[in-house]
């Protein structure tokens, strides 16, 4: 187990794919030519079905893959957070991982890629927070209170606000563009594990705990 103190490794990242563009300037993160994204909340865009049988196994990592997230709107990438400390970013034509994120000297625990897809974010056991840009791997910030964030979430309306739920039973509002914590929610009686915004307009956040309540709360209040 890393120490409570311990400083965050240094981050590293690796292109898999063969060009960062293509021929006609298209970055490797833009979806495929055809592919229109749905819109937030339109649950008419396409039938969803339940799922019958594999039809492919992305491998990559060194240990277990503890979450996924589809890329906003059109879902042609897929980010995976292991257990091995790695993040990874998967293209769902190709079937092929692009690009790997190294910045975590333990587990990761949760990842959330922002309301574009341009950033996500990672958190860790090791107790830090990362903020990546997808495209490049660069890393735009990292960030810390000490406690172990068991999971991350942005807000809606604001690509530089994500919320994180922690083991010290509370939930911290970070604003990445000064790392400070700018709010905090703290009527848990144990770690939090989910954060879901409500509303169209995001002025409510849902929060789930190990103390077995669901809270509903009023946001930035």
């Amino acid at each position: 187990r890393l120490a409570e103190n311990a400083e965050a490794m240094e981050a590293t990242t690796t292109f898999h794919g063969e060009e960062t563009v293509d021929y006609r300037g298209r970055s490797w993160t833009d979806p495929p030519a055809g592919v229109k994204g749905a819109e937030p909340f339109d649950v008419d865009d396409h039938r969803c079905y339940v799922p019958k049988k594999c039809v492919f196994r992305f491998q990559g990592h060194e240990k277990g893959v503890h979450r996924i997230r589809l890329f906003p709107r059109t879902g042609h990438l897929l980010l995976s957070a292991g257990l091995d400390g790695a993040c990874k970013v998967w293209s769902v034509e190709k079937r092929k991982c692009m690009r790997t994120y190294v910045g975590h000297g333990a587990a990761v625990r949760d990842v959330q890629f922002n309301n574009d897809g341009t950033k996500f974010v990672s958190c860790s056991f090791d107790r830090y927070l990362r903020l990546w840009n997808v495209e490049s791997g660069k890393v735009l910030g990292t960030f810390t209170n000490r406690r172990v964030p068991y999971v991350v979430k942005f807000y809606p309306n604001d690509d530089n606000i994500f919320v994180v739920g922690c083991s010290d039973n509370k939930i911290v509002a970070y604003d990445s563009t000064t790392g400070e914590i700018t709010q905090e929610y703290d009527h848990h009686l144990a770690p939090v594990n989910t954060i879901t915004f409500v509303e169209d307009n995001g002025t409510k956040m849902v929060t789930s705990s190990d103390d077995k309540k669901v809270l509903v709360w009023e946001w930035d209040i």
